[in-house]
């Protein structure tokens, strides 16, 4: 029995280990995943996985997740997988009692920053003094924003097994005003005609757009 869980029952933490197998049982709706060399740790958002306190190492650990809230795509023999979850109780088939992990729904703030920062990194590759451009910038930056809503609706339950909320927030920040700059030097291009000759930019193109998002030139 994994006593070292037993003062966490209930509690949140984030889990990391190796998925040897796992059983889906439909009328539960639930899949019991088989994990080895499994690090279990104190959830603290200020702190990445690597830095918060160390609860136990399992040499194996019993993961119950709703079928629902991972795909099945997510799953592969001997990878290593990072979950966050409560501790539970459960009783064995010979009335025995042991402890395992029900993962819940994480938030995917970080994946959602990477998205945009990829999208950031294409547009760059062209010409950034077009309409196209100007627009890709203003919906990028309601993105980043939305971006630092999630990760408050996240609160004490945001994983943070790469980056801390600390960090994310930081990251936010400088991303978010990367695309302000971005904004701000187009505006200043389209607004100036020895600009806009000079960049052989034939039309204020931003006053247009700059309006559909409250913006004044």
């Amino acid at each position: 029995m994994r006593t070292a869980l037993i003062p966490y029952l209930n509690q949140y933490v984030l889990a990391k280990g190796w998925i040897t197998d796992w059983k889906d049982d439909e009328e539960t709706q639930t899949r019991r995943m088989y994990v080895s060399n499994v690090v279990v740790k104190k959830a603290n958002k200020h702190l990445t996985f690597d830095k918060q306190t160390l609860i136990s190492k399992e040499d194996h650990l019993n993961f119950f997740a709703p079928l629902q809230i991972i795909p099945k795509t997510f799953f592969k023999k001997y990878t290593c997988v990072a979950l966050a979850g409560y501790i539970t109780e459960y009783t064995r088939k010979d009335g025995s009692i042991d402890y395992g992990l029900n993962p819940i729904k994480q938030s995917m703030v970080e994946d959602h920053i990477i998205e945009v920062c990829e999208r950031a990194k294409l547009m760059t590759q062209s010409n950034l003094l077009t309409p196209k451009s100007l627009l890709t910038l203003h919906l990028l930056k309601q993105e980043i924003m939305e971006c630092e809503m999630e990760l408050e609706e996240a609160g004490d339950l945001l994983p943070t097994f790469y980056s801390s909320y600390d960090e994310y927030k930081k990251d936010i920040k400088t991303i978010a005003d990367t695309f302000d700059e971005g904004i701000a030097l187009i505006n200043s291009i389209c607004s100036n005609r020895a600009m806009r000759r000079a960049n052989k930019v034939k039309h204020n193109f931003a006053r247009t757009i700059n309006q559909q998002y409250g913006l004044s030139m």
